[in-house]
């Protein structure tokens, strides 16, 4: 029988991420050993090493399901591992490609008894409001643990876009694209796709504007009004009467506001107490007669929202008309409108009272109609999934109340309202 001799031992590339447990909890290990040293097979009864053979039997099979695009968007990905050296100390290790995919197998094996979730790649095409594939970028994020993480992609074609290596499962994801003389419509803010979502988006259209301009504007008069029928047995309201009483309070010079709030009567069985709605009013008169709105939006710095009701209500924007240009009246409570001016309430869930703190409307085609050249610019907000449809949420007398609150312009400039308008101008004739 022939026999094998040893004359140089040589160290060999360290095991994937292996892992031990011990009573501090379970820890990394890279495991890194000269040939002809004692190997994995030649411990046949260690449950440990036995244990750890199927670990890395089960993330090698892992690695094999990913497709060909995948393994070669790895090869780029690069991070460092953290494991134990010898005597426990702690060390820092640089992966990349199969050996990271590998190790975070094994991680997530060793650590949670499951197997790591295989990444799903995506391809979305960036194109113009006709689908025609344009120039540009495109980019991918996804939430994890409240931190908003960018996908790897590559441009396999013009316009298209490939996103091999998307995590699954995640809180939510966004897509958002920029090209020269265009706009997104969504910006990434406003976004929050489900997975199933992202993976029905083939295409993401942008906006062409050409050399477009933009205006800023700050409300002239903003606040809140609102009908409190009161909270005294006997004074409650059926959610009828509320949505259609004439409003009994105003507050025009508060530095903050409601742009939607619920309030229950606790006394009086089925009766409702109180609907808050506010209005803002914008000096769009320096926007030129000549010009084209091509896009506008009406965006709100939230910093704070409470549901103890359960409802989660949502808000959009409405027509409004005042009875005053330089102040509010409680009688504007029955002067908000019904008239959508965005086709997308942001919901309870979304309304942001944390970075980025911005909640943005984007006016539809009524919106832009509505934006005046010559005065003021009229905007109201109210809840529209109860407000506005004429629907009582469930009523649970306590007196509890749901809001979505955010600043006012008495706040500061830094957190007010803004309403800001993208438009064109005639070019002059070449003399």
């Amino acid at each position: 029988m022939a026999t094998v001799e040893i004359t140089t031992k040589r160290e060999q590339a360290a095991h994937f991420g292996l892992f031990r447990v011990s009573p501090g909890g379970n820890q990394a290990i890279f495991v890194r050993r000269k040939v002809g040293e004692p190997t994995d097979y030649m411990h046949t009864k260690s449950k440990k090493v036995k244990s750890q053979r199927e670990v890395f039997a089960q993330a090698s099979i892992h690695y094999s399901h990913l497709t060909s695009l995948q393994k070669e968007a790895l090869k780029r990905q690069v991070e460092e591992v953290e494991y134990i050296r010898d005597h426990g100390k702690s060390d820092v290790k640089v992966l990349q490609g199969r050996a990271l995919f590998i190790s975070k197998a094994i991680h997530s094996i060793s650590e949670t008894q499951a197997p790591l979730q295989i990444p799903f790649d995506v391809c979305i095409v960036l194109t113009d409001q006709e689908l025609n594939p344009i120039d540009g970028e495109l980019f991918l994020l996804y939430l994890k643990d409240g931190e908003w993480h960018q996908a790897p992609k590559t441009q396999i074609a013009l316009g298209n876009w490939l996103f091999p290596l998307v995590p699954p499962g995640q809180e939510a994801y966004r897509v958002y694209g920029q090209a020269e003389y265009f706009l997104d419509p969504h910006l990434p803010q406003h976004q929050y796709m489900t997975e199933a979502s992202l993976r029905a988006h083939h295409y993401h259209r942008l906006m062409y504007v050409g050399d477009y301009l933009t205006h800023l504007f700050l409300p002239t008069v903003d606040g809140q009004v609102y009908h409190d029928a009161g909270f005294f047995e006997g004074q409650g309201l059926t959610w009828a009467e509320l949505v259609a009483s004439p409003g009994n309070f105003a507050y025009p010079t508060l530095p903050y506001c409601h742009p939607c709030q619920i309030i229950e009567n606790n006394y009086d069985y089925l009766k409702w107490r109180c609907i808050v709605r506010s209005i803002f009013m914008f000096n769009t008169s320096f926007l030129p007669d000549d010009s084209t709105i091509i896009m506008a939006t009406f965006s709100l710095y939230g910093y704070a929202k409470r549901d103890r009701m359960g409802i989660a209500p949502d808000v959009n924007i409405y027509s409004a008309n005042p009875a005053s240009d330089i102040t509010l009246v409680p009688g504007d409570y029955a002067r908000v409108g019904s008239i959508p001016y965005c086709d997308t309430p942001i919901t309870y869930a979304n309304w942001k009272i944390t970075d980025p703190y911005w909640n943005t409307f984007y006016l539809n085609d009524t919106g832009l109609a509505a934006i005046s050249k010559t005065g003021l610019t009229k905007i109201a907000t109210r809840n529209a999934n109860y407000d506005v449809s004429g629907i009582a949420p469930q009523w649970s007398s306590t007196q509890k109340n749901s809001y979505i609150r955010a600043r006012c312009n008495e706040y500061g400039i830094p957190q007010s309202p803004r309403l800001t308008v993208f438009y064109t101008v005639p070019q002059p004739d070449p003399a």
